[in-house]
């Protein structure tokens, strides 16, 4: 891991069995769900584009929360604004 400069708790980590299940869970339906997108992506609309370009941001945004990973949750707003930005200028 790169050195984690300017946060003040070096452990990254779940705070409970919980929360790893969650992410667990919410991960594998995450993943499905860009799968099934990907695969429709052909013949969808620009609903699909948008879900395409939402699911990583929200899978890497619910990683920076669970394991309370400030620059994660700040760099993946970073990519869902560029993200979405991509995703709205393709769309024309």
């Amino acid at each position: 891991m790169v050195l984690p400069i300017w946060i003040k708790n070096w452990k990254f980590g779940f705070q409970s069995v919980g929360e790893m299940l969650l992410w667990i869970a919410s991960t594998i339906i995450l993943l499905l769900l860009y799968g099934f997108l990907w695969i429709k992506k052909r013949r969808g609309g620009i609903s699909t584009l948008y879900g395409l370009g939402i699911i990583p941001v929200v899978l890497f945004l619910m990683n920076g929360i669970l394991l309370r990973h400030y620059a994660l949750i700040a760099a993946s707003l970073l990519f869902g604004v560029c993200h979405l930005m991509i995703v709205r200028e393709n769309q024309n």
